[in-house]
């Protein structure tokens, strides 16, 4: 399915299913740009500290 995904959700989503229309869009990593959305820029130096203060204990 996922090579011919474009074609095929013309054949699987209905029209009394808009909530599925993206669903022929090309394939995207969306999560790259949650974390600049969701936070400020003051947070995410916060978030980002934290974690990095995480990965040095876990030694990674």
């Amino acid at each position: 399915m996922l090579e011919k995904y474009l074609t095929t959700t013309k054949d699987i989503v209905l029209e009394n299913e808009p909530w599925k229309m993206s669903l022929g869009e090309p394939i995207s990593n969306r999560n790259g740009r949650k974390f600049d959305k969701l936070f400020a820029p003051e947070q995410q130096s916060y978030i980002l500290k934290k974690l990095s203060e995480v990965m040095i204990q876990l030694n990674y």
